[in-house]
């Protein structure tokens, strides 16, 4: 395809690169070899070992890739070639080199997110019939089980492989009926060509050193399909570098970004909801003159004044002081993916100086838009753009329907392979609520059905964690469902009692929702529970009306009353004086990771349930406290710990 006149002719090699995909076979080889042969002394990952700066040239990567994949044949080779194999690391420069390692050595990858405890795991692994898993821990599968550290990296090289043709995805998979897409090398080939007409709109997102060099801060999973394909697939194709910051504690968000002057930043919302709310605490505590000065910049940035009436706020003296104090003056570009981005939030980060967009996609379509405007009005409205190069959307009953070719070829459905599910016309159908404007705007409204999307983009399907509240003795009906009576989304339990307590019996019933609750994984448990005082609302199906429960939890909350949380917990032996100590400390990282005062945060503060965290702050909270006492937390105790005094018995039984 020839490169649009339009575009900045800076952007040659970019489309050099993006017809080089049209020509080939579209396969997961193609992908792989075509940025070497323009990106070879590009730095491709950054990262810190033993506080020392690590830099990775793409030849180098190549090289390594080609290493790893000998060293992975041999530890695979009594499992069949072109076999599925889970691959379940936190991200690291062990990702791509394994990711790649596994598609040279002949083995489709099955992504799994780092933080799903086994048995899940297992439920993915054995939905799609994989044969054996790589991990970075030592934990046994029923299937061949490898620890990624123990392999035995030689310079033998694989460069003539197998070379697989297939990766699957996942969605949360945690409990019930398991989800797994598989997306072919032409999928995911056309998945990149989806940013084809991306510089037609921006020269923010996609550049070649037009600015300097693109720099993406990694925090976002890369087993999910936004971070693998808005930053591991798109960015490393384009030959850009990817910097492993070595947490995703805020400290080290700001560290690196700083340090390594970080371009480009994508994440959840609840990310950038927590920064936010962190710079405007910042901003509470200036003076009242520099309050007012950094008003008048961030009104004057969001387009509510002119620049006379901003006066010198409107200096851009004003907005690098004030960026250099937050992640420093070379963020270029922010993304917020998974879920509904606030308003407040958007103003914020715009009001700033950074632009903060806002994009779509699902694990069954990869990502199909993106916000791309230069308007920071229509950046503030929180759609999610236009369609993408190839992309056709189109609603159908108010619900969003997309057409593309890099739509998942099929999915597994209780261990069966299937094609994907589309209409007559083509369309697969995401279950999304959307509205899209006179000028084709994208605007996403919420899930048809009744699934729900938390702050940190996890899909919560409520059925399959109903039953586990309805288990519980005294529980007539168990229903989640999303509260927004608070002012921001949140996971609520409402269940409705099947005979009259006394005031002890409710103490049990608080212990039991706990324990149901600890099981869950952090992102999938509720933070909220309300008892119905009346029969909740049943159809003629005999299923509970979702909707009007959210309704009334936002128009007639009298009907119901707010359960505590349990605070009883076994101390094993141990007295609250030998251990006071170490909470105190544990309760100093709860404050700093959750952005609450510590004076608000008890003994028995659970991270999730009582200061709002996820599965991503949750694995920050364990960094940090790995980090601050010197101690690593195996991957099984990882959901067992939640409040402080929980840590600080863990620690206390197993400092060294």
């Amino acid at each position: 395809m020839p490169r649009p006149e339009q575009v900045n002719k800076d952007m040659d090699i970019f489309y050099q690169m993006a017809d080089s995909l049209f020509t080939t076979g579209k396969s997961l080889k193609d992908i792989f070899e075509i940025p070497q042969k323009f990106s070879l002394n590009n730095v491709a990952f950054i990262y810190e070992e033993n506080k020392k700066t690590i830099k990775v040239t793409y030849k180098e990567y190549k090289e390594l890739v080609y290493r790893y994949a000998s060293a992975i044949k041999e530890v695979l080779k009594e499992i069949p070639q072109n076999s599925y194999v889970g691959l379940k690391l936190k991200n690291s420069i062990k990702w791509p080199l394994c990711f790649w390692g596994l598609i040279v050595a002949g083995y489709s990858p099955l992504l799994i997110n780092s933080i799903l405890n086994k048995e899940d795991s297992e439920k993915l692994i054995h939905e799609c019939d994989a044969k054996a898993i790589l991990m970075d821990t030592h934990e046994e599968y029923d299937v061949f089980s490898f620890d990624v550290s123990e392999l035995n990296i030689t310079s033998e090289k694989l460069e003539n492989g197998n070379w697989a043709n297939e990766v699957l995805f996942c969605t949360s998979g945690t409990t019930g009926e398991s989800r797994v897409y598989g997306y072919t090398g032409e999928d995911l080939s056309n998945q990149i060509m989806a940013a084809y007409s991306i510089p037609l709109t921006s020269d923010d997102v996609m550049y070649i050193k037009k600015y300097g060099e693109v720099r993406h801060l990694m925090i976002l999973p890369f087993s999910h399909i936004f971070g693998f394909v808005a930053v591991f697939l798109w960015f490393t194709f384009f030959g850009t570098t990817i910097v492993f910051p070595n947490s995703i504690s805020s400290n080290d968000i700001v560290y690196f970004s700083k340090k390594y002057k970080i371009s480009h930043i994508f994440g959840v919302p609840l990310l950038w909801d927590s920064v936010a709310k962190s710079i405007k605490n910042g901003f509470a505590s200036q003076s009242k003159h520099k309050q007012d000065l950094i008003r008048r910049m961030m009104d004057f940035n969001n387009d509510k004044i002119t620049k006379s009436e901003a006066g010198f706020a409107s200096n851009k003296i004003v907005k690098s002081k004030v960026q250099k104090n937050i992640l420093g003056k070379e963020i270029r570009f922010l993304i917020a993916g998974g879920s509904v981005l606030s308003r407040d939030t958007l103003e914020t980060l715009n009001g700033v100086g950074y632009n903060l967009y806002n994009g779509y996609g699902m694990t069954e379509i990869g990502v199909t838009s993106v916000e791309l405007s230069k308007d920071v009005n229509q950046r503030n409205r929180g759609a999610v753009g236009k369609p993408l190069y190839g992309v056709s959307y189109k609603l159908i009953d108010n619900e969003l329907c997309v057409k593309a070719p890099q739509i998942h070829s099929y999915h597994f459905v209780n261990g069966k392979k299937l094609p994907t599910s589309l209409d007559s016309e083509g369309y697969y159908h995401t279950g999304d609520v959307a509205e899209i404007d006179g000028n084709g705007y994208v605007f996403i409204k919420g899930k048809k059905k009744d699934v729900i999307i938390t702050s940190n983009g996890e899909n919560i399907y409520p059925e399959e964690l109903e039953k586990y509240f309805n288990n519980i003795e005294r529980i007539s009906h168990a229903v989640l469902v999303g509260d927004k009576s608070n002012g921001k989304e949140e996971l609520a339990l409402v269940i409705e009692l099947s005979t009259h307590l006394e005031k002890e019996e409710y103490k049990e019933l608080e212990n039991d929702i706990r324990k149901v609750t600890d099981s869950l994984p952090p992102s999938m448990r509720p933070t909220i529970c309300y008892l119905s005082l009346q029969p909740l609302p049943i159809n003629a199906s005999l299923k509970v009306k979702r909707y009007v429960i959210v309704d009334e939890l936002m128009n007639h909350k009298e009907k119901y009353v707010k359960l505590s949380k349990g605070d009883n917990i076994d101390l094993k032996g141990v007295s609250l004086e030998e251990i006071n100590p170490i909470i105190d400390k544990v309760i100093d990282v709860f404050a700093e990771v959750s952005g609450t005062s510590k004076e608000k945060i008890g003994q028995s503060a659970h991270f999730i349930v009582d200061l709002g965290g996820d599965s991503f702050t949750y694995m920050s909270l364990v960094s940090e406290i790995e980090e601050k006492f010197d101690i690593g937390i195996p991957s099984e105790e990882l959901g067992k710990l939640n409040t402080p005094i929980e840590f600080a018995l863990y620690l206390y039984h197993n400092k060294k």
